[in-house]
């Protein structure tokens, strides 16, 4: 049996959510729930927040280089910034 992990994080169930992510997550394998698709929502919103290369929208996309890669961030401090989805044993 594997270990349940728990998400904290803060919804804000009155924002106003991009169009597009809703339809991309209805159409994914990602299961249907509000707390799911608001926790994910916010932390790409949050991702895109602090420059993360790897999350991009349609405006920032162009100006970034596609093979560019921030080295002064690993994988793991990436990860962990904020969204407790992974403990360091995990990672």
């Amino acid at each position: 049996m594997t270990k349940v992990k728990t998400l904290n994080v803060r919804l804000n169930p009155e924002k106003i959510v991009d169009k597009e992510i809703l339809d991309y997550f209805d159409q994914s394998l990602i299961p249907k729930t509000t707390l799911v698709k608001t926790a994910l929502i916010h932390e790409i919103e949050r991702l895109k927040a602090s420059g993360d290369p790897y999350v991009k929208d349609n405006l920032k996309a162009s100006e970034t280089p596609e093979n560019e890669l921030d080295s002064s961030f690993s994988a793991k401090e990436r990860l962990r910034g904020g969204f407790s989805a992974f403990s360091d044993k995990d990672i």
